[in-house]
């Protein structure tokens, strides 16, 4: 993650330049013989980016050759144009553009503005051509600069999705229609123990969750929600310290210590000291008091708490309890697999699906925004308030050129699939306009000047 980069030690003391988490990893990567691709996600760092063009292994060698290829994780086509052209101007050229949802994947969400899936990708396999031609010139520009010569062959771009995909249908259809290269299938692997090492009780509790056990939570100490098994071991041991007086945990790993909130020393939001300290600055007279309180609470500690079930599987002294973050789409894989069956499933070979009835992921994460709109709704002109009105009004635009879209896509996915996805997306439909019809008529006030009145489920839809 690329945000990990807090200027100061535990005690308060400055670290030296290129010291942070973040710069610390990207060295011990660029330092080793290692050839292969470095993945930067959680948005751009133009320091560390800057930092990059110390390390010879991220440039061409005399036969056009890159050791150490760089892949960036981006949310749009927006993002991925202005990343990419941080680094083109560096002579740093992005090898693969990861398109990942940004809320039905694994561990931190990252929503748009209402923007989904289906169509940002379909932007991206529109404007893929222009993206290279743009960015290639800085990119030679750069290189010149530090008196590397240009490739004869210009580099590839490989344009790939991940977040929440399921079935080979669904894998197919990113393919053919929106023409990306590869695709990444994440938390299914955590039942394979080929692939993931994970303790027996939390392999347990994976397997007997349901939808309510999974939640898109405030677990994360960034503030940002976070996927979250609330019957793991770490949510209990949370819990737990909350109801003997003690909330919080004791902060040892520090990756998340970045608040200076209550002094030189930064705090990790999750540790038990700030927690100490920022209960003391609440109001017990506010009417949000309990929700300002549980919010403070929620945070657990990812940084240590996410190593624990690796860590009980070899028997570890004092392993952390376990926490574990998958995505949404692990519900519809309730069973353990062999490597040979999960990849069979994903060629189309055999479904292992053990939930029939899973919701295209396109709608998934459309139900995913929704329920996040709805959230956000309900905190507005409070201390919990997320998004701005603005924000909300962008947010409903988005949704509803959404649902838009996948209106038109209807027609293009196969035929058995088709009745479904027309029923689930008309509720979704219906969802959103009521939602928003809701907003508009428990707003204070007129509306601002360019806030569109709410559409009909029909004009949704249509």
């Amino acid at each position: 993650m690329t945000k990990l980069d807090g200027p100061l030690y535990n005690k308060g003391n400055p670290r030296p330049p290129h010291n942070s988490d973040a710069h610390a990893a990207l060295r011990g990567f660029a330092a080793s013989n290692v050839c292969g691709p470095l993945v930067l996600s959680a948005g751009a760092n133009p320091a560390l980016f800057a930092y990059l063009t110390e390390f010879d292994d991220f440039f061409p060698d005399e036969e056009g050759v890159t050791k150490k290829t760089i892949i960036l994780k981006v949310s749009d086509f927006r993002s991925a144009h202005v990343q990419g052209r941080l680094l083109a101007r560096r002579g740093l050229w992005v090898s693969e553009y990861r398109i990942e949802s940004g809320v039905n994947c694994g561990g931190h969400a990252f929503p748009t503005d209402g923007n989904l899936m289906g169509p940002i990708l379909s932007e991206f396999a529109a404007r893929r051509g222009e993206l290279v031609s743009e960015l290639l010139p800085a990119y030679e520009k750069g290189l010149r600069a530090r008196g590397i010569d240009v490739p004869i062959e210009p580099p590839l771009v490989r344009i790939t999705a991940q977040g929440g995909i399921g079935t080979c249908s669904e894998d197919s259809l990113l393919r053919e229609e929106f023409g990306v290269d590869a695709t990444g299938w994440g938390s299914p692997f955590l039942l394979v123990p080929e692939a993931v090492r994970m303790d027996e009780p939390t392999t347990q509790a994976l397997l007997q969750a349901n939808p309510a056990d999974l939640e898109l939570s405030w677990a994360s100490p960034l503030g940002i929600r976070f996927w979250w098994l609330r019957t793991c071991e770490s949510e209990k041991a949370r819990t737990q310290r909350i109801e003997e007086g003690f909330p919080g945990s004791v902060c040892t790993a520090r990756h998340c210590a970045l608040n200076n909130e209550f002094g030189k020393v930064p705090l990790c939001p999750g540790s038990r000291a700030y927690q100490r300290h920022k209960i003391a600055t609440l109001d017990t007279s506010d009417p949000d008091y309990d929700l300002q309180l549980k919010r403070l609470q929620d945070p657990a500690c990812i940084c240590v708490d996410l190593c624990g079930s690796y860590l009980q599987t070899l028997n570890v002294e004092d392993a952390p309890p376990a926490a574990i973050c998958p995505g949404p789409n692990v519900l519809n894989f309730q069973q353990v697999y062999s490597l040979e069956q999960m990849v069979g499933h994903i060629y189309g070979r055999a479904s292992i699906l053990t939930r029939r009835d899973r919701p295209h992921m396109f709608l998934r994460e459309l139900e995913i925004y929704l329920d996040i709109q709805e959230d956000d709704l309900r905190h507005v002109g409070t201390k919990l308030e997320a998004r701005s009105a603005a924000q909300l009004s962008k947010a409903f635009d988005g949704l509803s050129e959404g649902i838009a879209f996948y209106q038109r896509l209807i027609p293009r996915l196969p035929r058995a699939e088709q009745f479904q996805f027309r029923v689930i997306l008309a509720a979704h439909a219906e969802r959103l306009f009521s939602l928003k019809e809701n907003w508009h008529a428990t707003r204070p006030g007129p509306a601002k000047a360019g806030e569109d009145t709410p559409r009909t489920a029909a004009q949704l839809a249509h």
